[in-house]
């Protein structure tokens, strides 16, 4: 069983069972570069996401992925709650591991492109933050519908959840 997965900028990846031995496995677009910039694991599925061209990636084992071309550039990924959210410049992307049923593109109101994304849970209500280039964050509870938290804070490179709270 491969536990851990790496897909590098150019498509290539690689998979450990312990984290000491890496073992290449191919590219996950047949040797395309694909600027690849995103990825997330859960409910034993993995989704990568790319930039440049415009690709959304979604595997059932870490060898056997499948391709869907989105409508702009994804720049960030995370699982939470069974769902699969990607984000792009005004777009929003969701899987559900539940049913299964493919990608669903929704509109977001994004201003910026997106930089950073994370899942939390508080008080047992599921959050999916967005942080943008702009340094604005975005909060939603089911992943598609986003209401902008707080804004102006310079470009956000990454968002984390630990013990109850967001860190941005």
């Amino acid at each position: 069983m491969q536990a851990y997965v790496i897909v590098l900028q150019d498509g290539r990846k690689w998979y450990s069972n312990n984290l000491q031995t890496w073992f290449y496995s191919g590219n996950v677009l047949s040797g395309t570069n694909s600027d690849w910039c995103g990825l997330a694991y859960g409910d034993s599925k993995y989704a990568a996401v790319s930039m440049g061209n415009k690709k959304i990636a979604y595997a059932t084992s870490a060898n056997a992925w499948s391709i869907s071309t989105a409508s702009v550039g994804l720049s960030t990924i995370c699982f939470g709650n069974h769902l699969f959210v990607a984000a792009g410049e005004g777009i929003v992307y969701t899987r559900s591991t539940a049913n299964d049923k493919g990608w669903v593109e929704t509109e977001a109101p994004f201003s910026g492109t997106p930089t950073a994304i994370a899942f939390g849970e508080i008080e047992g209500t599921p959050k999916y933050v967005v942080g943008t280039e702009k340094g604005n964050l975005y909060v939603s509870s089911d992943g598609t519908t986003w209401t902008l938290s707080t804004s102006g804070h310079g470009s956000l490179s990454s968002i984390t959840f630990f013990n109850g709270k967001f860190y941005a």
